[in-house]
């Protein structure tokens, strides 16, 4: 198989990541509480509209979205044709003007379908404030020329295309959206600005699926399933932006063909060769757009283009096929795979090989940048903001007086924070019911002590008490810091200085997070693609992966175990591995793996509850100076007086728990072989 995988390089001007099957949903859409009925360049006419509608109010009837079993969990398929997957190839490139305004065009488009969707949906919600004038903008901007061939036929078809769109929102068939707002809106001049046709269409098929979204998860709301209710899709902002897509039908062309081969350069190196040539964009676009070159079989097999918004930069994918070969790998060759915090990859097998750690320190390096250097530039960005507000609040004080004001209130809310915590600590088995008698009906109040209530032992709540004065001391540095910058400065240029520091310590944020995504993104294909590799040398034709479905929900670990645990992006891992794999044929087993770091493969201990269990993890074992001592990351059987290291131990139990036809016989000199430690960069 030729490894087309690879890793990420800067080249031109963008960086370059490697397949993936998967994209960021909230590249698509997002949604928000607030609801916002203004569409940006929407002037209001005098035209005649006359609409009679009927209110109806109906349940919702509500279908099962997705099931999943108790210890396994099947991913879905990500193509309809089972001779091919879609993949990915994301480049990125800096901001520029050219690039803007085509997204800030899509964004038009967006806003103005939505605006259209939202009236009517408002309508037959009942609402009271509906603006009729709103359809006498929406009848100005959605009609043809008057002067245009066959005027009144077109007229005609539009009038009927609207009452089927209010039809579609009144029953709630909202997958029927994009295509009915293509036809009813293909004489604005918002979807004319757009340039093509199909990446219309494609962007009103976004909304479609946003208001679908909102349907799936309404249902799931009512089923009690979500805990909170799910919101409308929400305006873009009036100077944002929205992908653009470009289609098959907008990229191959003769020219397209033509520049293919023109640009094709094939590149040696030490141990393989890549083929490239530069993606062309369709004419109307093409001089505004720099050029990207991508591997030659990618651009032959390409289904879609997407230029995705980011802050400061833009993300462009290329969605292209790739056929699905099976290997004929044999699948009684298995390995179980344990995720962890130190290593992110355990990895046993059931042929022999040495266990294998690897210890991926591009995702440690990543966790540890977001850890350490975020929470300054955070609390920067709290600060400025808490300000600002306060200024456009009380425009009679002057700005030094509201920092000094902010800086009481931190301590203030500091110390509150340490009296509850130090009241929990000398009253552990109070309820807050009694709490509330002693200190009053507070919702604040109510959520603070309930989390720290939660939380496992007194270390962890003295931990929480650490970090949170470190962040007063970080906010009263930034606050001082602030008021000797605006002491010798005019009382009029003191709002300006701030606002455009704000947008500077946003820009910095905004790299240190890019930064973080595109290394954590690189070492998770990195640790994926060692384990395929793994597999196709040793004829591997299954992989056990253990996965707890909401370990990182209400987490109950210290909070200095959660800031290395919680960012950690095990679902994105199993996600990279699931597809990697299903490329090549090898079957994936997604298994629930409670009590397999308990038990004890050793002794082959049957993995569920005991009241008692054969071994340890962590021991403190007495050694020969009779002192006891802590053996970290060890796992120690009592029965067997014998140390495993505690990972390979979870692994082995995984692989019990799902095949145990594969792992149950395993001998234990083969269990006892110090692991490999193998560093993926």
């Amino acid at each position: 198989m030729k490894k087309d995988d690879h890793h990420c390089k800067k080249q031109g001007s963008g960086i370059r990541f490697r397949d993936s099957c998967f994209t960021d949903l909230d590249s698509e859409f997002e949604s928000l509480s607030n609801e916002t009925d203004v569409i940006n360049n929407l002037d209001m006419d005098s035209l005649i509209f006359d609409i009679i509608f009927t209110i109806l109010e109906e349940e919702v009837s509500i279908e099962s979205v997705f099931t999943i079993s108790q210890s396994q969990k099947e991913f879905p398929s990500f193509q309809e044709n089972q001779d091919e997957m879609t993949l990915t190839e994301k480049v990125q490139v800096d901001w520029s003007p050219e690039l803007y305004n085509i997204c800030h065009k899509a964004k038009n488009l967006y806003n103005f379908a939505l605006f259209i969707c939202r009236k009517i949906f408002f309508l037959y919600k009942g609402n009271p404030n509906v603006n009729w004038g709103d359809f006498l903008a929406i009848r100005k901007n959605i009609m043809p020329n008057p002067l245009s061939k066959n005027y009144g036929q077109k007229r005609q078809k539009l009038l009927e295309t609207f009452d089927k769109l209010k039809n579609i929102i009144k029953y709630k068939r909202y997958n029927r959206i994009g295509d009915t707002l293509s036809t009813l809106i293909k004489y604005s001049k918002f979807y004319e600005n757009v340039g093509y046709a199909q990446s219309a269409q494609q962007i009103n098929r976004v909304l479609g699926r946003a208001w679908q979204s909102y349907k799936t998860n309404l249902g799931l709301f009512y089923k009690d399933e979500l805990e909170h209710s799910p919101n409308l899709p929400f305006f873009k902002p009036k100077d944002g932006e929205f992908m653009m897509l470009y289609t098959v039908q907008d990229l191959q062309s003769k020219a397209f063909t033509n520049h293919l081969e023109a640009t094709k350069r094939t590149t040696h190196y030490k141990k393989h060769s890549k083929t490239t040539a530069e993606l062309l964009f369709p004419k109307k676009h093409r001089e505004r757009l720099p050029p990207i070159r991508i591997r030659y079989d990618i651009l032959k097999n390409v289904r879609e283009v997407r230029i995705i918004p980011k802050k400061g930069y833009y993300e462009i994918e290329i969605r292209y096929n790739k056929m699905i070969e099976n290997y004929g790998l044999c699948i009684d060759n298995a390995i179980a795979i344990d995720l962890g915090m130190r290593n992110p990859l355990a990895i046993v097998n059931n042929i022999g090989l040495k266990p294998i750690l690897l210890q991926g320190r591009e995702l440690k390096q990543a966790n540890y940048l977001i850890n350490t250097e975020s929470p300054y530039y955070r609390s920067i960005q709290y600060v400025y903001r808490d300000i600002l507000k306060k200024v456009e609040k009380n425009k009679t004080k002057t700005f030094l007086h509201i920092i000094q004001e902010k800086v009481q209130k931190y301590r203030k809310d500091f110390q509150l924070k340490e009296d509850i915590a130090n009241f929990i600590l000398r009253n552990a088995t109070i309820k807050y019911t009694q709490f509330r008698v002693l200190h009053g009906k507070n919702k604040k109040l109510k959520a603070l002590f309930n989390y720290l209530k939660n939380l496992p032992d007194a270390k962890s709540i003295k931990d929480y008490l650490h970090y949170e004065k470190e962040e007063l001391t970080r906010k009263i540095d930034i606050c001082t810091e602030l008021e000797n910058d605006l002491k010798g400065m005019l009382v009029q240029n003191q709002v300006p200085h701030l606002k455009v520091l704000q947008k500077t310590n946003e820009k910095v944020l905004g790299k240190l997070f890019r930064t973080y995504r595109n290394k954590t993104r690189d070492a998770i294909h990195k640790l994926s693609r060692f384990v395929i590799d793994l597999c196709e040398q040793y004829d591997i034709g299954t992989n056990i992966i253990g996965y707890n479905e909401g370990w990182k929900l209400h987490s109950k670990l210290s909070k200095a175990v959660n800031r290395k645990f919680i960012p950690l992006p095990f679902f994105k891992l199993i996600e990279s591995i699931r597809y990697k794999a299903e490329l090549c044929g090898i079957n994936i087993i997604i298994q629930e793996e409670s009590y397999t770091s308990k038990c004890s493969a050793l002794d082959h201990e049957s993995i569920e509850f005991h009241d008692k269990y054969v071994g340890v993890r962590g021991p403190d074992i007495r050694g020969k100076d009779k002192k006891s001592h802590r053996h970290y990351g060890q796992f120690y059987s009592y029965v067997s007086k014998k140390f495993i290291h505690s990972d390979v131990n979870g692994a082995f139990n995984i692989g019990r728990k799902a095949m145990p036809y594969l792992f149950e016989n395993i001998p234990q000199r083969q269990m006892l072989i110090p692991p490999q430690k193998i560093a993926v960069t």
